[in-house]
């Protein structure tokens, strides 16, 4: 099985293998055809499994042209040090492919967010409460968004944000495709 055979279209296939990446690993096999199809998906695995390209090369595929403040995609994470670990990993495989990104996370200058925001982006990733914050000074909009990831969904319950995800989902459409990535998922998690 390679990218190819997954569906990756060729361009992202060349920058992957510039990257040393040349064959999938298992869960990107189990996940990508999925999320490329538009399912929602729960998934778990290990960490280090490659759990980030699995969510991130069909991000790429479903990314659209977005108005201002209304991202395609979001990638929520409990986090802001693996927000930022994200937009760094993303940047090299989403250059050649003129996907605007952004985070929102605190401890940055939220002004300069919201400008970012305005100037219109494609692929936002944050934290909940940062995201919250956001929703509710209308800076975005997540009623046209595609995808919304929801990477180490564990470790956000663990931290106390089920309810900022909460309010984040109510604020998609239901056309929004959900994945859901975590090392390990409880019940409280699946429901």
């Amino acid at each position: 099985m390679s990218f190819l055979d997954l569906g990756i279209e060729p361009a992202i296939v060349y920058q992957l293998k510039k990257q040393g990446i040349t064959e999938p690993f298992e869960v990107q096999e189990a996940a990508i055809p999925d999320t490329l199809l538009g399912k929602d998906i729960c998934c778990r695995a290990p960490t280090g499994s490659g759990k980030t390209l699995a969510f991130g090369l069909p991000l790429i595929a479903r990314c659209k042209p977005s108005e201002p403040g209304r991202p395609s995609a979001l990638i929520v994470t409990p986090t802001r040090e693996l927000a930022m670990q994200l937009f760094n990993e993303f940047s090299w495989l989403f250059s050649k492919k003129s996907i605007k990104m952004s985070t929102a996370i605190g401890g940055m200058d939220i002004k300069r967010e919201k400008n970012n925001f305005s100037k219109g982006i494609n692929l936002l990733i944050g934290t909940p409460g940062r995201l919250n914050d956001h929703l509710r000074r209308k800076s975005i909009i997540l009623n046209q968004l595609k995808s919304l990831v929801l990477d180490e969904a564990d470790e956000m319950l663990d931290l106390g944000f089920k309810q900022d995800l909460e309010e984040i989902i109510k604020q998609t459409s239901k056309e929004t495709r959900i994945m859901m990535f975590s090392a390990t998922i409880p019940n409280k998690i699946e429901r």
